[in-house]
């Protein structure tokens, strides 16, 4: 009798365990499904909740498990699951990709002369001035300080473009009617991930806003770097005195607060940043901003929020900048490396400071482009200490930051010029037109240096160079992309052909017939990871200066032990041949393992000079260097 009793009190105590260990063990994971096929919204969000009942007991309970459906620009949901509820949903036919929610962190007045962008009427109206009005630039971060004097209408803005079809939300110290205006246009927050992993924010102590107001600084901070307008008398303390303004004053910002504070630190979960691509995409943004990034190792594209949002966002012509992160030194470190995206690393300027400054460690391996990221001044709220310390009771309105974070929202406020004066270049268009107009030298002539070192910089740490937006804004060629270059890359990376269908817009996606390597993706810089042997690519280029008909000649700078050939040698454009195709031949003149070396192919008509990084790994044995020789 008494091993009957001590069973059936054994068994609810073995359910209860069981249930106990169940729920601590339940984490977000987002399901991904690709491209929303023009389905209604409710439509979208009844499958979803379909589809999560599968793996629940009941449709009630899988309403209370999702914290988002995304169902605008892309499919997908993010709900709480037990792994064995997420294996499920990974069987589905029609699932792309299942994956456990991340936390990401985050990764003026200077500047912008430093690199040519000077506010001087002497020469007509500055490009700054010139162009961005109607660019809608979105930025992903801690939210704003709207009574900051970078987010007050500029003179002589007009109306909000028709497209717009964003808003600002209200919340906490936060009031549409009071802040919003033709500058700051739109404001979201996202919370549901935060607080499903963190719990309810922290009304105390470091008081957090349940609204679009910033509670950190650094959402401000990059938002004025990107488009603030002019302010007249901006300085710290007395440093760096001068006009504030981002790198379109006229552009018009939308912003999406998906960084919460947390001890003083940034924390955004994926599910709330995928939840901000959906709808900045809906809204209508023209170009997104992210200072945040994930921490390596990197995993597959689809796998990240970065991934899925930046390429559904290539799709619609949006480019979207990111921060490459601030790991360094080691290699592999850089925090967001997708190919339809644009990674930035963080270099100085010419501005030095007789007080001693800490700065993070910010070296940023195969990044695109390098821009201003140390000592930036920028908008500040008065209510956050210029040092985020609890003891730091001074009050700014400006403040100098330093990261990728920094480097990023500089990049974003170009693009927002490129794309005014160029409205129907595409995200590749314009990411060739800053790769290839880049320069290598500093101010004073002298190669680049790596941080303190006397090491000259190499396409591992600023990728093709600083970023010259003069001179992007008129590249003379450029190397376009579309998506179906991606479907080659994405064919090459092992994704199926029906997973590659649900994830783009063109019904008729499908992988070649016939391999086409990675390296004959129409990308502005050249990449060969494995050189074994004589080796041919292929890449395209558009004209796109002023003159119709124009001239470019070849110049070649070699790897160390790679011969470069380039055929033709002399490219001519006119009206009726807008478009030229080239071959580039990298035959290994020399033994080595596994080392990297660095070269260029600059194609120049006399005025432009569009320049492709070349980055060889030589992977030859002495045998193979002779044979390739004697051959």
């Amino acid at each position: 009798m008494a091993n009957v009793f001590q069973h059936f009190w054994g068994l609810p105590l073995l359910l209860s365990l069981y249930l106990i260990h169940s729920i601590s063990t339940s984490h977000v994971y987002i399901v991904y499904f690709g491209h929303n096929q023009n389905r209604d919204h409710l439509l979208t969000y009844q499958y979803h909740v379909e589809l999560l009942s599968s793996v629940f007991e009941s449709k009630e309970d899988a309403k209370q498990a999702i914290l988002y459906s995304y169902k605008h620009s892309f499919s997908g949901f993010a709900a709480t699951l037990n792994s064995s509820q997420a294996t499920n949903l990974a069987n589905i036919k029609g699932v792309i990709s299942v994956f456990r929610s991340k936390t990401v962190q985050l990764d003026t007045t200077r500047s912008w002369d430093f690199m040519g962008l000077a506010v001087d009427y002497s020469q007509g109206t500055p490009s700054q001035l010139a162009y961005g009005d109607n660019i809608i630039v979105g930025v992903f971060d801690t939210g704003i300080w709207p009574e900051s004097a970078s987010f007050k209408e500029e003179p002589g803005i007009g109306p909000v473009t028709n497209i717009w079809k964003g808003k600002c939300m209200p919340g906490e110290k936060f009031n549409p009617e009071k802040h919003c205006n033709r500058k700051l246009i739109g404001a979201r927050y996202y919370l549901a991930g935060f607080e499903r992993q963190y719990g309810p924010i922290n009304k105390t102590g470091n008081h957090e806003y349940r609204s679009a107001r910033d509670s950190l600084g650094h959402g401000t901070h990059t938002a004025s770097t990107a488009v603030g307008s002019r302010a007249k008398d901006a300085s710290l303390f007395g440093f760096a005195q001068g006009i504030a303004r981002g790198g379109s004053p006229r552009a018009r910002l939308a912003v999406y607060k998906i960084c919460w504070n947390r001890n003083f630190d940034g924390r955004c979960t994926e599910e709330d940043i995928l939840a901000a691509f959906d709808e900045a995409l809906h809204d209508g943004v023209h170009i997104i901003s992210a200072s945040f990034g994930p921490r390596p190792p990197l995993l597959p594209f689809f796998k990240s929020s970065s991934g899925i949002g930046s390429f559904h966002a290539m799709q619609l012509g949006v480019p979207v900048v990111f921060s490459a992160g601030n790991n360094g030194p080691d290699p592999s470190l850089v925090g967001n490396v997708n190919p339809w995206s644009i990674c930035v690393a963080a270099s100085t300027i010419d501005r030095r400071f007789p007080t001693k400054i800490m700065l993070d460690d910010i070296i940023s391996f195969t990044p695109d482009i390098s821009a201003p990221g140390i000592n930036i001044l920028a908008a500040w709220p008065p209510n956050i200490s210029p040092t985020v310390f609890s003891t730091d009771i001074r009050s700014v309105d400006w403040n100098f930051q330093s990261g990728t974070s920094m480097s990023c929202p500089h990049v974003t406020g170009i693009i927002a010029l490129i794309k005014s004066a160029h409205p129907d270049w595409s995200p590749a268009a314009i990411r060739s037109a800053l790769i290839t107009s880049a320069y290598q030298t500093d101010i004073t002539g002298d190669s680049i240096q790596v941080g303190a070192s006397t090491k000259a910089s190499d396409p591992f740490d600023i990728g093709a160079g600083h970023v010259n937006p003069l001179k992007a804004i008129d590249p003379g060629l450029i190397y376009d992309m579309n998506t179906r270059d991606y479907i080659i890359f994405l064919c090459n990376s092992g994704y199926t052909e029906d997973e590659i269908k649900a994830m783009v817009i063109c019904p008729r996606a499908s992988c070649p017939k016939k391999y086409e390597p990675n390296t004959n993706i129409n990308y502005p810089s050249i990449s060969v990871p494995n050189l074994q042997w004589e080796t041919t690519i292929k890449r395209t280029v558009q004209n796109v200066g002023h003159k119709k008909t124009a001239i470019y000649f070849a110049s070649t700078v070699n790897p160390n032990g790679v011969e470069v050939e380039v055929w033709p040698r002399i490219l001519i454009f006119s009206p009726f041949k807008k478009e030229s195709t080239y071959f580039v031949t990298l035959k290994p003149v020399k033994a080595s393992q596994g080392r990297y070396d660095f070269g260029s192919i600059t194609w120049s008509d006399g005025f432009h000079h569009v320049r492709s990084p070349l980055v060889v790994q030589l992977n030859t044995t002495a045998t193979t260097a002779r044979d390739v020789e004697a051959f």
